[in-house]
């Protein structure tokens, strides 16, 4: 049976770069795509998880299946509708386990990997559920996280650009999250040996030697062309100038002084912080992305109500 890799670390510390190199080797499998930089994240577990209720009831596995196969992620894989259905009764955990398995399989491949920043808060519950799975963490700079996350979303946003307060807020909720992605992911790092921490800087600057320990970790062999980058960089700057002007001198002092600060609430309190957020801003719909690539499929879900092409296009 393939052996899932779960790439984790905070948005824009290199995830999809790293999920990328690693499934440059012949033995790992992964789902890719040039639009989305290569790696696809699936944010099941974080967007999916129990979204239909409970699986075993055929009406809501359905509901599910519907919705699945029309999405970017699933589609990718390659398996046919009848093979989801196939696979009722099941729970979340085992329906996305046996799709991956089944690509993984049909690539020849004895590893897949699934990279969502989002799963980082998850990292323990994943060990519980995928008992032989191998976990990645990539780390990077909180400064340099901060300057990207700002630099995406002005580019996406104009009037986020020089809106001073936006900013201001834009940094410290991510500052915020990269406390929160990072602790929990130190925390669960010391107690298992089922996860590797690789710098992002280390990675930029050795990427050789910096895959080679990956693929001790993994027991598999070291393939040169793991190197090779065959997809366009999921960055948010076009050149050196423009990263190292991201940021004003305020901003990077606001950076340093939020981290200091978060970094003295307690992991327990920053989850249940991230649990009441989430649960005030309970998602109506699936994001837009998951259906990026193919027409809009209808959303049948019982436990979140039907979601209509007008809030997909709307996000």
């Amino acid at each position: 049976m393939p052996i899932p890799i779960f790439v984790l670390g905070k948005h824009r510390s290199g995830t999809t770069w790293l999920a990328n190199q690693l499934c440059e080797h012949s033995l790992v499998a992964g789902i890719r795509h040039e639009k989305h930089f290569g790696m696809l994240e699936s944010a099941y577990f974080r967007c999916v998880y129990n979204r239909y209720g409970d699986l075993a009831v055929k009406n809501n596995f359905i509901a599910f299946v519907e919705v699945m196969s029309a999405s970017d992620y699933f589609r990718l894989t390659g398996v046919t509708k009848e093979f989801l259905y196939s696979l009722w009764p099941t729970a979340y955990e085992d329906f996305l386990r046996a799709v991956m398995d089944n690509y993984a399989v049909r690539q020849g491949a004895a590893y897949w990997v699934e990279k969502s920043p989002s799963h980082s808060v998850m990292v323990d519950w994943l060990a519980e559920i995928y008992p032989d799975a191998k976990f990645i963490s990539i780390f990077r700079d909180v400064e340099a996280v901060v300057a990207s996350a700002i630099a995406l979303r002005a580019s996406r946003e104009p009037e986020f650009a020089d809106n001073a307060w936006l900013r201001q807020r834009g940094i410290i909720r991510t500052v915020l999250s990269w406390i929160y992605y990072n602790k929990t992911l130190k925390a669960f790092g010391p107690r298992s040996e089922r996860m590797l921490t690789i710098r992002y800087e280390t990675l930029r600057a050795d990427p050789p030697n910096t895959l080679q320990g990956v693929c001790s970790f993994l027991d598999l062999p070291f393939e040169p062309h793991m190197c090779d980058q065959i997809y366009v960089p999921n960055t948010s700057f076009r050149n050196k100038t423009e990263r190292s002007q991201a940021l004003s001198d305020g901003e990077k002092r606001l950076v340093r002084f939020t981290q200091r600060l978060f970094d003295l609430i307690p992991l327990w309190a920053l989850a249940l912080m991230d649990r009441m957020r989430r649960r005030i801003k309970k998602r109506r719909s699936l994001p837009s992305w998951f259906f990026s690539l193919l027409p809009f499929p209808e959303d049948n879900g019982q436990s979140a109500g039907a979601v209509t092409s007008e809030q997909v296009t709307n996000g």
